[in-house]
């Protein structure tokens, strides 16, 4: 999982710099999804490197289906 999250945020990050953004958060959403991957990296790569536990990653990943998931 914590691969998954790591991988899916550079993933995001990546199609972000070919569209032509420059990392500014230009809206509220923006702004909070711009929280979100960096919680999800700090998390994903953090466990990776042994340094968070598990229960770090299912925090994370229970927080985005929260305020990302279907409403």
């Amino acid at each position: 999982m914590a691969n998954t999250m790591v991988q899916a945020v550079r993933n995001y990050t990546e199609q972000e710099q070919a569209a032509g953004s420059d990392g500014v958060s230009r809206g509220a959403e923006t702004q909070a999804l711009q929280g979100v991957l960096t919680e999800l990296m700090a998390c994903g790569s953090g466990y990776l490197a042994g340094r968070y536990d598990a229960a770090c990653v299912a925090r994370t990943m229970t927080q985005i289906v929260h305020e990302f998931g279907p409403h």
